[in-house]
């Protein structure tokens, strides 16, 4: 609900997978520890303040193919410094997507656990590669 975590000592909130489809004013506001925020597919409003103030805030990974129109007061005060991570084929609307555009750094969101280890969005000879040396020289 509206500020339900404000001010917690949370460092990372991942909503996948769940069937989440709002997240509330102030919700997650002056989370000043929060660094990583993963929200699903599913969501469909992000209210203002939701993470307004969470100043250690540098990745939103963000699984919803069509930017939600929001409102600036959302990451108030973090886009500057964080990276939005969304689906491949969306990486260029969100770059135009009024709001979403003011992120330091819009990419792809790849998931490593999925087999993808160097980020190069193909699962491939050189995952294999990279998780053998990591093994090897672990």
């Amino acid at each position: 609900g509206s500020k339900a975590f404000e001010a917690t000592v949370l460092e990372k909130v991942d909503f996948q997978p769940t069937a989440l489809s709002m997240i509330e004013t102030d919700a997650f506001k002056n989370c000043e520890k929060l660094m990583t925020v993963c929200l699903p597919y599913t969501l469909n409003t992000l209210e203002n303040g939701a993470f307004s103030g969470c100043s250690a805030l540098d990745s939103v990974a963000c699984a919803v193919t069509t930017p939600l129109s929001i409102k600036a007061g959302v990451f108030t005060a973090i886009m500057r410094n964080a990276k939005l991570y969304v689906p491949h084929v969306s990486v260029n609307i969100y770059k135009a997507a009024p709001i979403w555009e003011n992120f330091s750094g819009i990419g792809p969101w790849v998931k490593k656990e999925m087999g993808n280890v160097n980020n190069d969005e193909a699962i491939n000879v050189s995952d294999v590669s990279s998780l053998i040396n990591h093994i090897l020289c672990s």
